[in-house]
């Protein structure tokens, strides 16, 4: 994954990388679920290449 696909890695309906033709939705549920939480989901591109993601939540 490129660092100019990291803006619209989240996005409905995108894929990207080797997951071209999927259906897009994985890092979109993702950010929702993370969102509603009141959380923050930040995502950076891998040394040799991929995704790594890192999801903070708030404790109550």
């Amino acid at each position: 994954m490129s660092p100019e696909d990291l803006r619209v890695a989240t996005r409905k309906d995108v894929s990207l990388g080797e997951a071209a033709g999927g259906s897009g939705l994985g890092l979109w549920i993702v950010e929702q679920i993370v969102q509603a939480m009141r959380g923050e989901l930040r995502l950076a591109v891998r040394d040799g290449g991929g995704l790594a993601a890192r999801v903070s939540l708030p404790v109550s």
